[in-house]
């Protein structure tokens, strides 16, 4: 976009000015002349610094401001752990863009619906029924390494005792579960390198578990959207696996299958399709609605 006068910390700078674009989200980036990023602005406003190493590494308790920074408030009562229905309400710019209806979930005129799934003993792999017939959920892509050998070794180890699909279902996200340590890293959330460092946020459990999944022939794909935690919502990732015909929610950072009524998908699929929720950071409001037995989506 040409060359710009950029006031930064009292100092000026003539920088570069970039617009990129990246699965429809736009990022806005300052560069100086040797190609060094001085200046970013995401979506939502966020605006990134370049920083000598000693001030950028010298930050208390910046993960948990930048948590609440992009948290979700809510509105309205949560549901009884007996709930098997719950209704929101959400207000966002667009919805032309999420994957909100198809699955447990029912989406109309802002007003989205989730039923917990309702999983029966045995049940199987097959993908006939509605809502499964997605080709991706079975291939391997950049950051879901399933076809790599040491993914196919492991997830095959972890099998090793046969049973249903859901059995085996349950075996690899014990196994996440239980193996995998629970905090960020920095760099892309990847399966191999996740299996490989034992570490990872939801995003790298997400990435792994759909990997081992799909290397032992079983549909599976990553949801992102938001879920509670204390007070809020807050941005999250977590699976979906083909049963019996139906697309069943999982997460393995918290060890649920099927998820809890307060995971709210907003996009399916990988690392590039996951970034249009950045779209939606700091402008999200959720409402929990009083449960109807209505028809507002069209079915009971």
């Amino acid at each position: 976009m040409g060359q710009e006068k950029i006031l930064i910390k009292a100092r000026i700078y003539r920088l570069h000015h970039f617009r990129s674009s990246f699965s429809g989200v736009r990022i806005n980036s300052w560069l100086d002349k040797n190609g060094k990023v001085i200046k970013e602005e995401s979506p939502a406003g966020f605006i990134f610094l370049s920083e000598p190493a000693f001030k950028a590494h010298n930050i208390q308790d910046s993960g948990e401001e930048l948590l609440s920074a992009v948290a979700v408030p809510y509105s309205g009562i949560l549901p009884e752990k007996t709930q098997t229905t719950i209704d929101y309400r959400l207000e966002m710019p667009s919805d032309e863009a999420f994957d909100l209806d198809g699955g447990r979930q029912q989406y109309k005129d802002r007003r989205l619906r989730i039923k917990l799934e309702d999983i029966a003993a045995g049940a199987d792999s097959r993908t006939d029924g509605p809502g499964c017939g997605d080709p991706a959920a079975m291939l391997p892509s950049r950051y879901v390494q399933s076809d790599h050998p040491e993914i196919i070794a492991q997830a095959e180890a972890l099998i090793t005792g046969g049973g249903d699909t859901l059995k085996k279902v349950r075996f690899l996200a014990a196994w996440i579960y239980e193996h995998i340590d629970k905090r960020p890293v920095i760099g892309l959330p990847d399966a191999l390198a996740t299996l490989h460092g034992r570490k990872g946020d939801c995003n790298e459990h997400a990435a792994l578990f759909a990997a081992l999944a799909r290397a032992v022939g079983i549909p599976a794909r990553i949801a992102s959207g938001v879920m509670r935690h204390q007070d809020r919502f807050y941005y999250h990732a977590w699976n979906e696996v083909c049963l019996d015909g139906q697309w069943v929610s999982l997460d393995t950072t918290r060890n649920q299958l099927p998820a809890d009524l307060t995971h709210i998908r907003l996009v399916i699929g990988d690392l590039e399709e996951q970034v249009r929720i950045s779209t939606l950071l700091g402008k999200l409001k959720i409402k929990i609605m009083p449960w109807e037995d209505d028809e507002y989506t069209g079915n009971n």
